[in-house]
C-alpha cells in the first residue's frame, strides 16, 4: 500500500529544489532518500496519479499567482533503458538496437521574467508497440489521432481541461518545430 505521507514528504522535497536529483533533493536525510527510492520502485504507484497532483498543485499555484504571462514550453523525452523488462517499449531506430523505454512528453509552467519553474502543466508516457516497428511507411494513410505527432494537441487539450479559459488566457504554449503539425 502507498504510504501517502511519504509521498508527501517527497513530494514536498522535490518542490523546494525544483529540478534536484533525489539524492540532491533529500540532501543529508538518508532516510528521506532510500523513502524517496522505495516508492519509485512501487508497483503500486499509478503515475498518472502522481502526474494529476502536480498539475493541480500547478492549477492552484497560477489561481493565486499575479502573474500576467507564464510559458509552457513541452517537448518530448526518451527515458531509454538497456535492460529487458516487460513494460519497457521499442525506442526506434536501428532494428538491432536493445534500447527500450519510455516516451514522454511533457509541458511545464515557467515564470517569463524568472525563469523560475513553476509545475507541472501536462504530461504524457507511453511505449511503442514493438509489432508496430517498420510501419512508418504508413505515417500517410494512418488517421492524425492514430500518430505520435497527435501528442501536442492532446497537450493542448488536456492543459485548456485542467487550467480553464481563464488561465488558459495567461499561458503560451512553446514549441519545437516538431509541434508545427499540419492537423
Amino acid at each position: 500500500r502507498l504510504n501517502a505521507r511519504r509521498a508527501d514528504v517527497y513530494n514536498a522535497s522535490l518542490a523546494e529544489h525544483t529540478g534536484a536529483s533525489i539524492s540532491a533533493a533529500c540532501g543529508t536525510n538518508e532516510a528521506a532518500a532510500e523513502g524517496a527510492y522505495r516508492l519509485a520502485r512501487n508497483n503500486a504507484i499509478d503515475p498518472d496519479a502522481i502526474a494529476a497532483g502536480g498539475i493541480a498543485a500547478t492549477v492552484k499555484l497560477m489561481k493565486k499567482s499575479k502573474l500576467e504571462l507564464v510559458l509552457a514550453p513541452e517537448d518530448s523525452t526518451v527515458l531509454s533503458y538497456s535492460h529487458d523488462v516487460d513494460e519497457l517499449g521499442d525506442l526506434g531506430g536501428p532494428k538491432a538496437s536493445a534500447a527500450q523505454g519510455y516516451l514522454v512528453h511533457t509541458a511545464m509552467l515557467v515564470d517569463p521574467n524568472t525563469g523560475r519553474t513553476l509545475g507541472l502543466a501536462a504530461q504524457r508516457r507511453w511505449v511503442r508497440d514493438p509489432a508496430e516497428y517498420g510501419k512508418s511507411h504508413e505515417r500517410k494513410t494512418r488517421p492524425y489521432e492514430d500518430k505520435e505527432s497527435f501528442k501536442w494537441q492532446q497537450t493542448a487539450q488536456d492543459m485548456r481541461e485542467c487550467f480553464g479559459r481563464a488561465l488558459m488566457s495567461r499561458i503560451i504554449s512553446v514549441c519545437d518545430r516538431e509541434g508545427d503539425v499540419f492537423a
